[in-house]
């Protein structure tokens, strides 16, 4: 995957002509769908949305370089992270996973405690793997999927290709764009990213969770934007959040309570983006469509990141890469065997893929409102991103991790943190001579109430 192939996605997403020097670009995986070439355009399209909002900035002209390799590094780095002294090490839930119904499988993920909840609720056994699997064998798939995702928990049928394409949901999907990009009209004066460089001032207030979400937040932190990460009360597990906060300050809002929902209100005055990972209409029930939003900043870039897209009959359904890659079919394709079920992708590739491809949706959008003053929204879903990844052609491979011995001269170490020293993979991309880094390592959530650091 060269630099071109880069340009032509940054053309459609409207940043003209725009090259990325791209080195190293060997593929590190082994899968029957193209990984690293998804890492290599998705990361490389984010760092060329920032290189033209530098030159857009600065009035100078800006170059964009990546090393192939450390973009597919990227995809694996909530594995690469390491605790010194040793600390969390497990990534899923014990009961999360796979398993065979009466007439198929089904994907349960359980990493939260509402969702692994539900699914117990359902089947009404205690959390252990082989009570869970004897249960999950007297349902019908379609029947417990519905079951479990009624009761607010997170299941999907395994779908071979061919059985998703001729579903609704396929349709909705497809019909989007994979960074789909609508512009509120409004005539609205620009604000906040007029001076610097990079994204230095844009200030982000991220409400997403566990990968897709915190991955964009991430890399806008790592050219200079200021990233608040808002938590809400359920934790995405230590590796998870350590690995997406690189960068971030945090604080913890729950729009149950009055005075969060003050401070809440308080941020998005002061923002420029608001990225939101949740549920579709989960904003909007808690009293925050994107028109109070804007209300309350007409100025705002919103991203939404979604499983499904907000649109089809799943369109209202939580979701997480490693159901989508079930219920789309790709995990079929990744090789179906009877005695285990669906393979699956050698990363969380939907995950890291759409958090970049999202980075370069609202980079893109802020550039937008920096031209004409026209704020946008900016729709990035886990299923659209997955026919981009079949768009991008099936090869003759089997699945292989990354292993860490070939990217230890990508790895850092922060040595002094509230965990201790952390391993971590260096966040990729460079612009002109400014090589992405974060400003500062992880920290733990908390309830200090966060506020925007005044613009100069």
């Amino acid at each position: 995957m060269d630099g071109e192939a880069i340009g032509s996605l940054a053309g459609q997403l409207g940043l003209g002509d725009r090259r990325v020097e791209v080195e190293g670009s060997e593929d590190p995986f082994g899968s029957p769908f193209r990984v690293a070439d998804a890492a290599v355009l998705s990361v490389g399209v984010a760092v060329a949305a920032v290189a033209a909002l530098d030159e857009q900035r600065t009035g100078a002209g800006s170059t964009a370089s990546l090393d192939g390799r450390h973009a597919a590094a990227t995809f694996h780095s909530e594995r690469l992270v390491r605790l010194v002294p040793a600390g969390a090490t497990e990534l899923w839930d014990s009961i999360a996973g796979n398993y065979a119904t009466a007439d198929g499988w089904i994907r349960l993920h359980t990493n939260l405690p509402p969702h692994r909840d539900a699914a117990l609720e359902v089947l009404g056994v205690a959390a252990e793997p082989h009570a869970v699997a004897a249960a999950v064998a007297g349902w019908p798939a379609s029947d417990l999927e519905e079951a479990v995702v009624r009761a607010g928990g997170v299941a999907a049928v395994m779908r071979a290709r061919e059985q998703y394409l001729a579903h609704p949901q396929y349709e909705a999907v497809r019909a989007r764009p994979v960074v789909d990009i609508t512009t509120d009209e409004a005539a609205v004066a620009p604000r906040g990213v007029g001076l610097g460089a990079a994204l230095d001032g844009v200030r982000v207030l991220d409400l997403s969770r566990v990968i897709a979400g915190p991955v964009a937040g991430r890399f806008l932190a790592s050219f200079g934007a200021e990233v608040v990460r808002a938590d809400p009360p359920l934790e995405d597990g230590e590796l998870v959040e350590i690995d997406t906060s690189f960068g971030k300050r945090r604080t913890s809002i729950d729009l149950g309570v009055d005075a969060d929902r003050r401070r809440f209100e308080e941020l998005v005055v002061g923002a420029d983006v608001l990225l939101d990972g949740f549920r579709p209409g989960a904003l909007t029930a808690q009293g925050y469509p994107d028109a109070r939003l804007r209300e309350l900043c007409p100025s705002l870039v919103i991203g939404h990141l979604s499983a499904y897209s907000d649109r089809g009959p799943w369109g209202d359904r939580r979701g997480f890469d490693s159901v989508v890659q079930v219920a789309t079919g790709l995990a079929h394709t990744c090789g179906f065997d009877p005695a285990t079920g669906p393979g699956k992708l050698p990363a969380q590739a939907l995950d890291h893929a759409s958090g970049y491809l999202m980075a370069a949706g609202l980079v893109t959008a802020l550039g937008q409102r920096l031209r004409d003053g026209h704020p946008a929204t900016v729709a990035v879903s886990l299923a659209r991103t997955a026919e981009w990844l079949v768009d991008l052609g099936v090869q003759d491979r089997h699945e292989r991790s990354l292993d860490r011995d070939e990217v230890g001269d990508l790895l850092d170490v922060w040595p002094a943190t509230a965990w201790g020293m952390i391993e971590h993979l260096r966040p990729p991309g460079q612009v002109g001579d400014r090589p992405a880094r974060w400003p500062h390592p992880p920290t733990p959530r908390c309830e200090r109430p966060a506020a925007w650091t005044p613009r100069p």
